[in-house]
């Protein structure tokens, strides 16, 4: 288990075990605490929220028309939001259709329609990935996968720590020791040269450059507005290569 004030969780999910989890059970041949626990798997893979804020969610926090989900149990005690994606929706409103209810409104349900316990659901998570053959079995695994995948998708680590609303963003800090500085190079490995200042290349992605003097800079800007700049003294040979402030590259 995740111990508060270590560097990593002892277990980290790959993504090929997130697979196996999320690989939809047999509706008409599953029991309902199965079914009950591959969406609250989805939930925690698309929002990274802790353990106990899933399980008090009530069926007004979903809010279908913004798109996000409203918290009102978390750490800083503080209202907070999560998206809604598209395929998370989809996976809750399969779960609306077989969810058992009594006198209140929690999202998650026992079998009797009472509010689904935290340990309940811990313990419904070790049994379903056991059953899938996944050893990884931990609830807060879910939420460093997530801010995991955030960055390897090039998500700043200032929304990271937002999206996971921690106060601290060393706090989030922790969440990405698991990567190496490998992972960094290779999901943020940017051919400049290729892109930008290779004429006789391929550079159909980046077909307009523009070139501006600013402050003793040359700044050249492609079409998706990505940006460098190079100093006078050394790259004053790359205005010579345009007779234009404005100019495809040959």
């Amino acid at each position: 288990k995740y111990v508060r004030g270590q560097a990593e969780p002892k277990e980290i999910y790959s993504d090929e075990q997130i697979r196996k989890l999320l690989r939809k059970p047999k509706i008409d041949n599953c029991s309902y605490a199965e079914l009950r626990t591959w969406c609250i798997i989805n939930v925690l893979v698309s929002t990274g929220i802790r353990r106990s804020s899933l399980v008090n969610i009530r069926l007004q926090d979903i809010d279908y028309q913004q798109n996000v989900i409203r918290l009102t149990h978390t750490k800083n005690k503080q209202i907070h939001y999560v998206s809604m994606s598209q395929s998370l929706e989809k996976t809750l409103r399969l779960w609306l259709r077989y969810r058992i209810e009594n006198n209140n409104d929690y999202l998650f349900t026992t079998q009797t329609g009472e509010k689904l316990m935290a340990s309940s659901l811990t313990n419904n998570i070790y049994r379903f990935n056991k059953s899938r053959g996944v050893d990884v079995t931990s609830v807060h695994a879910f939420r460093h996968y997530f801010a995991i995948k955030m960055i390897q998708n090039n998500v700043d680590i200032y929304t990271i720590s937002k999206l996971l609303g921690h106060t601290d963003i060393s706090t989030t800090q922790i969440y990405l020791k698991s990567l190496n500085q490998m992972d960094y190079v290779k999901n943020n490995s940017i051919d400049v040269l290729s892109d930008l200042l290779h004429f006789g290349g391929n550079v159909d992605k980046f077909p307009i450059v523009e070139v501006t003097l600013n402050n003793n800079k040359i700044d050249l800007i492609t079409n998706p507005n990505t940006g460098l700049g190079f100093s006078i003294d050394e790259k004053y040979e790359i205005i010579n290569a345009f007779d234009t402030k404005k100019r495809k590259i040959k």
